[in-house]
């Protein structure tokens, strides 16, 4: 009896010490189909998701990302990827952390392929 219950404790141990909650140590690169990024289908969902509970209208802040013009701007004075990459002088977002390096570079290539409305 004792043995087993020895056993059962070192293998929940085990299993209990083999967790890892940084999902950025797994992300592989290889795996993040940058390759037809679209507002539509791509950037518009991660704006939603992650940032119109306090960028919608009407929220206070000062900052709205609704619309494609909205984002736009922010892509342009620099401000939306400053604060999204957590670069300093920029105010980090989203403020429960930072969002997963593919999410980033989704973001990244469809402003090097000239952040269009498509």
């Amino acid at each position: 009896m004792k043995h087993t219950l020895l056993t059962f404790l070192t293998i929940a141990l085990l299993i209990s010490s083999c967790s890892n909650d940084n999902q950025e140590e797994f992300y592989d690169a290889s795996e993040c189909d940058t390759s037809n990024v679209t507002f539509s289908a791509t950037i518009d969902p991660i704006i939603s998701r992650n940032c119109k509970s306090c960028h919608g209208v009407g929220n206070g802040t000062g900052i709205t990302l609704v619309s494609y013009s909205d984002i736009k701007k922010h892509v342009d004075n620099g401000k939306l990827m400053g604060s999204i990459k957590h670069l300093p002088s920029y105010s980090p977002m989203p403020q429960g952390g930072k969002l997963d390096d593919c999410t980033i570079s989704k973001l990244d290539a469809w402003i090097a392929n000239g952040a269009l409305d498509n």
